[in-house]
């Protein structure tokens, strides 16, 4: 399951109220739906353990043998003192270093044999509220599941935290430091430094302070665990091809005899909201785009879910999209004043509500970028996910450089690259939309892109089509930087390969899915079947029909009737030296 329905499926429970199914537990850690007046989707089972630890289970069967287990403990950033700066996040990697039951570096063993691939199945984050371990499980038995389960238990406070495992890890968090530190989240930070004034939140990004991270004992990232992770502060989450009842049973064997270590520990002062009043900032930072925002803050909306404040963000909403459209026509014209242009409502951590206004700036000839992403991430594996489509940086490579990609719509994101000009591709930072389903029962499955590229550099912009068991990967490359015929900078993978180094087509001038191809054959790494397709005359637009592709390599006798499982789409860089731009304008995908 794509990480998208968990998350989707995370919307659904904070917006329930609580279920009166046997599923539902009485207990003084109560869901905050239960003050509000929306009834509760049916389809959720929602339990409290009675340490407190909440659970919700949802059965979704598309697709078919799947699942989704995300486990969050409430607590993040902003809950460590002034020696911890940078341990949450810290911790979050000993996760996956070792436990009572689970040796170092086993875990991810144990997730490979469970075909969890470390990055896109298995993965986490720490934010400023909240930390989150995450699995996407490809099978469901009952095995699978019981490991799953006991890793999250493991995780919840058996955590060995090592010393030995701590020094070998602070390069690593250093490293993601360094990466992470580029202009667009410098920019980020200076923006959130100028609303959130006096705030706490200014003075606790989860990165952390380096100096900490370099030099700090390993008892205060155990102090900050024992005090921090509590059953009364975690919530577990399991969506997929799941017997709810079973998956009940299974999650109080586990969890039941989890228990706090010592008193809760008081929840920090957030501070208090400053209001500036008409005020102007230049915040400079050298090698960013230039933006202009207008924007205001609020204390964040902590009333219960009802009717009335829903209707009430319907209406601001349609305003927002009236206005957004007006923006998006001028920023189509040859002559337009600004690359881009939004206007939005943002809510962080309950930290504040952002009500940026960029229609105030639109007088402005000097307007030039008014839109910050709703995310961005210099991670390695960051991934997000929104209304079905998942998107990930995947930077993988050897020797790879730093990489921001940042998403501004469902449509609309784009890739900030540096990577160095050595052999073999460094990162494949993409967006995927999730089939699961036989290719003998799609009617219909296409996809429009449009995209803006640099020059220079050695890259190739492409689908990747995955069918579900892995063993086949389909790759459509509409842009690159080599030659359709198989030479140049950027190679298809090939069985067969001419004296010049070119890789030789099975097939050529292949007329299918609305283009031209050059067909190649080849085998991954791991020995799955690799199918490139290389269209002979490159382009930055257009619309691929992938089911007909599909039927016609299904015809030469590639593969049966394989169940497809998603649709990727992005660039493969190998070289993009000094830093460069792809832009995403476009991108969507039509399955029926």
């Amino acid at each position: 399951m794509e990480c998208s329905a968990a998350w989707r499926f995370l919307a659904t429970v904070a917006l329930a109220s609580f279920a009166s199914s046997a599923f539902a537990d009485t207990s003084s850690t109560s869901w905050p739906q239960t003050q509000s007046e929306i009834k509760a989707d049916t389809d959720v089972h929602f339990g409290t353990l009675a340490n407190g630890m909440r659970f919700a289970i949802m059965r979704n069967v598309t697709p078919p043998g799947q699942a989704a287990i995300r486990f969050r403990i409430g607590s993040g950033s902003l809950d460590e003192n002034d020696s911890q700066q940078g341990l949450a996040h810290v911790l979050e990697h000993m996760a996956f270093k070792g436990s009572t039951h689970v040796a170092e570096g086993e875990m991810i063993r144990i997730l490979q044999r469970k075909g969890l691939a470390f990055g896109p199945d298995t993965n986490a984050h720490t934010s400023y509220d909240e930390t989150v371990y995450a699995l996407d499980l490809p099978e469901v038995d009952a095995d699978t599941i019981s490991t799953s389960l006991m890793l999250m238990r493991e995780t919840a406070s058996e955590l060995t935290l090592d010393a030995g495992a701590f020094d070998r890890e602070r390069g690593v968090i250093l490293s993601e430091e360094r990466l992470r530190d580029m202009p667009q989240y410098r920019a980020s930070l200076g923006i959130m430094n100028s609303l959130l004034a006096g705030q706490r939140a200014t003075m606790r990004a989860p990165i952390g302070k380096a100096d900490i991270i370099s030099n700090a004992p390993v008892d205060l990232v155990r102090d900050y665990y024992r005090a921090n992770y509590r059953p009364d502060r975690a919530t577990l989450i399991v969506v997929g091809d799941i017997d709810p009842a079973a998956m009940e049973v299974e999650i109080r064997q586990r969890f039941s005899d989890w228990k706090a270590v010592g008193p809760a520990q008081t929840k920090a002062d957030l501070g208090a909201l400053v209001t500036k009043g008409e005020t102007a900032e230049v915040i400079v930072i050298p090698g960013d785009i230039t933006s202009i925002q207008i924007a205001w803050t609020r204390p964040y909306d902590a009333a219960p879910d009802t009717l009335a404040k829903r209707r009430a963000g319907l209406i601001e909403d349609l305003g927002f999209l009236v206005l957004n459209r007006r923006v998006s026509a001028i920023a189509s014209k040859a002559d337009a004043p600004f690359i881009n242009a939004d206007v939005r409502t943002q809510e962080d951590h309950d930290l504040f509500r952002q009500a940026a206004n960029e229609a105030g700036a639109l007088s402005s000839a000097a307007l030039v970028s008014a839109q910050a992403p709703i995310w961005s991430s210099d991670a390695p594996y960051g991934s997000f996910s929104r209304d079905g489509y998942s998107w990930n940086n995947d930077v993988w490579g050897p020797r790879a450089g730093p990489q921001t990609i940042s998403v501004s719509g469902v449509n609309r994101w784009s890739v900030w690259s540096d990577q160095p000009n050595t052999p073999g591709i460094k990162s494949y930072p993409h967006v995927a939309f999730n089939i699961g389903k036989p290719l003998s029962s799609i009617n219909t499955l296409s996809s429009s892109f449009n995209q803006e590229v640099p020059t220079g550099g050695a890259w190739d912009v492409a689908y990747d089509i995955w069918d579900s068991s892995n063993k086949h990967e389909i790759m459509l490359w509409t842009n690159y930087t080599g030659n359709s015929d198989g030479s140049g900078n950027v190679k298809p993978i090939s069985y067969h390969y001419a004296p010049s180094g070119a890789a030789i087509p099975v097939y050529s001038n292949v007329n299918v899915g609305g283009a031209t191809w050059n067909v190649f054959e080849g085998e991954g790494p791991d020995g799955h079947k690799v199918i490139s397709l290389l269209r002979t005359s490159k382009t930055n637009s257009g619309t691929v029909d992938i089911k007909s592709i599909l039927q016609w390599i299904k015809s030469k006798g590639y593969f049966g009737d394989i169940k497809v499982g998603s649709v990727q789409y992005g660039v493969e860089i190998t070289s993009s030296p000094g830093g460069k731009n792809f832009n995403f304008n476009n991108w969507s995908v039509t399955s029926k």
